[in-house]
């Protein structure tokens, strides 16, 4: 009969922290390391971050922007490298991203003319709109108001 493995939570106390602000950068080095070890990462000492407010890049699934990349690399091609930055109306761009939508929902998978994902090309459609509303205000030809 195994026992199970019990779980241990460590608290740094303030008098530690003290000390380890009072030892030299390798006795510290060398103290952490010591007490990190065989402890689960949560409790592990690690270094100061002031993240608060900051955007949360860990959030974003990148694997799942591929698609979007992948449309981005043929227009690439077929254009030029970030000729999308140029801009254009963002009436333009929501047929675009309307035409990607629809096909999907009809089922259609993949655009017929590049062969890729109508999903990836509604993420594109939906970035190039965000960057005209940061960048190229001018190209905002929505109706305002109605």
């Amino acid at each position: 009969m195994s026992q199970k493995p019990i779980k241990y939570r460590y608290e740094l106390t303030s008098d530690f922290k003290k000390l380890l602000k009072s030892l030299s950068f390798q006795n510290r080095d060398w103290l952490v390391e010591q007490y990190n070890r065989n402890r689960p990462f949560e409790d592990q000492v690690t270094a100061d971050r002031f993240n608060e407010g900051k955007m949360a890049w860990e959030l974003v699934d990148f694997q799942t922007l591929e698609p979007m990349v992948e449309v981005l690399m043929f227009g690439a091609s077929k254009y030029s490298k970030d000729n999308w930055k140029k801009g254009q109306a963002i009436t333009e761009l929501l047929g675009s991203l309307f035409r990607h939508i629809i096909a999907f929902q009809n089922g259609e998978d993949l655009d017929k003319e590049s062969g890729k994902s109508h999903i990836g090309h509604a993420m594109c459609n939906l970035m190039f709109i965000q960057y005209v509303l940061d960048h190229r205000g001018h190209f905002d030809d929505r109706k305002k108001g109605a």
